[in-house]
């Protein structure tokens, strides 16, 4: 199944819970030794150093595939780069943030099969509704909202036409980018 950034599949999905639990840990305890004694209540940094290396192995292996897109090789090394440099901050005591944490773990598929390319499609027009959805919301309340939110409707707008760019482009069978798609499946937060 694919999965929105944030949102991992079955055998990731554990390794999400041990960047959340690492980022809580991180949070409390910015110390490499604090980590250590806490360790019973998170994972050790080199529990998330060996997620992060597992998904750098995945990175190497895909990026031995010669028929690799360019637009998909480049989306893999900047993630086997993020991984490279999470584990080098983890290694020297530096807390990562979970959201940079994520991205380095998270390995870009290969290749999209004509089923994923569906799914994914529908998962676009699903985020589309969303951001009309809050959009409308932040227009019906457009007198106080633009007084906190001035730019709400327009960034969902903007989310709306990158979804709307990317559902073209996987109809007309170009490779779009990985990272593209996970910035076309954001939704932003609800101001309301």
């Amino acid at each position: 199944m694919l999965r929105k950034r944030g949102h991992f599949s079955s055998g990731p999905l554990s390794t999400f819970v041990v960047v959340l639990g690492f980022s809580m840990l991180s949070a409390c305890a910015p110390t490499a030794s604090t980590t250590a004694s806490n360790s019973s209540s998170g994972p050790a940094p080199a529990e998330v150093i060996a997620h992060l290396q597992q998904a750098k192995a995945s990175d190497d292996e895909i990026l031995k595939d010669l028929t690799l897109y360019p637009n998909r090789r480049e989306d893999v090394l900047t993630h086997e780069a993020a991984a490279t440099q999470a584990i080098k901050d983890l290694q020297y005591g530096y807390p990562v943030d979970p959201t940079r944490l994520a991205y380095a773990l998270e390995v870009p598929p290969r290749h999209l099969t004509a089923a994923e390319k569906t799914a994914l499609i529908q998962q676009l027009q699903d985020a589309i509704k969303e951001d009309e959805a809050r959009e409308q919301a932040v227009v019906a309340y457009s007198t106080s909202m633009y007084n906190e939110a001035p730019n709400a409707p327009v960034e969902f707008g903007h989310q709306e036409s990158l979804a709307q760019k990317v559902i073209k482009q996987l109809v007309e069978g170009e490779h779009v980018s990985w990272d593209e798609v996970q910035r076309a499946l954001y939704v932003p937060p609800n101001p309301l």
